[in-house]
């Protein structure tokens, strides 16, 4: 993983150059293939993610991709770079156990329905 990330961060540095020849949507395919590595990562080992992904080199890109004529002014890319900055930095990530805790909206929504039908059919 540490050689993926080297050359996938020499591949996104150098396209943010002046010679770079990396048009807008190719730069957006290697950065999802970046977030799609630090998300495997993170599923397989979580602890060890910032430490193979180090999400410090993937928010000093956003700077780069500011001062980027070609890049800067698309915030997909900014966002992408945030994303995998974020998802690197295994500190923020939450646990399976943390995650099964929280309820999903349509989970909420559903028994806010039964119990609607429950007090109907009660009347």
């Amino acid at each position: 993983m540490p050689l993926l990330r080297q050359q996938l961060l020499e591949i996104a540095e150098d396209a943010c150059k002046d010679s770079g020849n990396l048009t807008t949507a190719q730069m957006k395919e290697v950065l999802k293939l970046v977030l799609l590595g630090v998300r495997q990562t993170a599923r397989i080992a979580m602890k060890a993610t910032d430490s193979l992904w180090k999400s410090d080199t993937w928010r000093s890109l956003i700077e780069a991709l500011d001062t980027s004529p070609k890049f800067k002014s698309s915030p997909a890319l900014k966002k992408l770079c945030e994303c995998i900055a974020r998802t690197a930095d295994s500190s923020s990530l939450e646990t399976p156990k943390q995650q099964s805790k929280k309820k999903r909206k349509a989970d909420v929504l559903d028994a806010n329905h039964q119990n609607s039908k429950k007090h109907k059919s009660d009347s």
